[in-house]
């Protein structure tokens, strides 16, 4: 496998994933809503399929999902029926988002006045929220302040990137609009 390797795919329906995930997976889904549990299953048929169905999966004390006994990391995203896999050697994140969002309406509340004067074009909005999101993984740790402690430095749309800075670390956050889908996608690698 060439890693690292980024995965989009529509959710598939629950009697299709459940075979991936174990039984205390399962028992644990099971006071889900079924939307939850659809993603939950989702994104654990995606990572096993991928590499190996004995795969363990937990969770960092940030709560995002983490590999057992296996160096890759891994970062997963779910918006409208689709859901979005990372797999890679180093630390990474992933975000998706629908483009239909109404993200002026709370624009305020993730990006101070400067990084919502970043760009002009009516995207932006959402491909910052994308890449705040994929701030917060990439971080894996709880408490951040979405305008505080994540900077958006400046906007490249042509090349789809977002230059960032998560504490003293600049970054480059990848953007992309995938053909067919009505979705943003925001990646670190």
């Amino acid at each position: 496998m060439i890693l690292p390797r980024i995965i989009l795919e529509l959710q598939p329906e629950i009697d299709r994933s459940r075979e991936w995930v174990t039984r205390e997976e399962a028992l644990r889904a099971a006071s889900y809503a079924e939307g939850r549990r659809r993603e939950f299953f989702a994104w654990r048929m995606i990572v096993r399929r991928e590499l190996g169905r004995d795969l363990r999966i937990g969770y960092n004390e940030a709560g995002a999902p983490q590999l057992e006994n296996n160096p890759l990391y891994i970062s997963v995203s779910h918006a409208r029926g689709y859901v979005a896999v990372v797999l890679s050697e180093g630390r990474c994140a992933i975000d998706i988002e629908s483009s239909e969002r109404n993200f002026r309406r709370i624009a305020d509340h993730y990006l101070s006045v400067e990084e919502q004067a970043l760009s002009r074009d009516e995207r932006w909005l959402g491909v910052a929220w994308c890449a705040k999101e994929c701030l917060v993984k990439y971080a894996a740790r709880e408490g951040l302040d979405l305008i505080g402690d994540l900077h958006l430095l400046g906007v490249d749309f042509k090349r789809g990137v977002v230059r960032a800075r998560l504490d003293e670390e600049p970054l480059d956050i990848r953007f992309s609009f995938p053909e067919g889908t009505n979705l943003i996608q925001a990646v670190i690698l």
